[in-house]
Order: C-alpha cells, then structure tokens, then sequence
C-alpha cells in the first residue's frame, strides 16, 4: 500500500473508560521511571518538535 497524500482531520477523542486510563497512565510512568530519556517518538514528529539541550523539546512553529 502506498500514498501519495495524507490528510489529517481532526475529530473527538476515543472515549476511554477512567479504569483503563489509570492502567494505561502508571504503565506509562513506570516505563519513564525505568528509562528518563523514554518519549513517544510518533508525537513528537507529528507535533513539530526539535530538541533543545538533553532533556527538553520546543515547537518548530
């Protein structure tokens, strides 16, 4: 499968139930406690990120 174009088009979140949030939230802060420098790579590509320094991120615009 290829693409030529990708549109992106807002729309409302999932809505997740609170018990699988809270599972999803400590696996996440565990995973972070276990390795700092761990960060969601997909967002930060998608949201337009650079790296500032070792330890922060600022918008490209």
């Amino acid at each position: 499968m290829a693409a030529h174009r990708v549109r992106l088009v807002e729309a409302a979140a999932p809505r997740v139930p609170p018990e699988d949030r809270l599972t999803m939230d400590r696996v996440w802060d565990e995973a972070v406690r276990a390795k700092p420098s761990l960060f969601d790579g997909p967002v930060v590509a998608c949201a337009g990120l650079d790296r500032e320094g070792h330890t922060a991120w600022s918008s490209r615009g």
